[in-house]
């Protein structure tokens, strides 16, 4: 289950309006009871990820 302050890599997107590509990354700022993920972009941008989608990988594991 993802966490908030995971690190996450962008594996693909269908997305036409970002500027975010395959390999970027981000930290998750928060976490929906839909399994809506927001996250913080290192690059900025605005997409939202769907956990249990293959589109992003766990890169870094918070800590508990």
């Amino acid at each position: 289950m993802i966490k908030i302050g995971d690190h996450v890599r962008l594996i693909n997107t269908n997305d036409t309006h970002t500027k975010l590509s395959s390999g970027d990354e981000g930290v998750v700022k928060s976490v929906d009871a839909l399994g809506t993920i927001g996250v913080d972009w290192s690059k900025g941008g605005n997409l939202c990820l769907i956990e249990g989608d293959k589109n992003y990988e766990v890169v870094k594991a918070k800590k508990k």
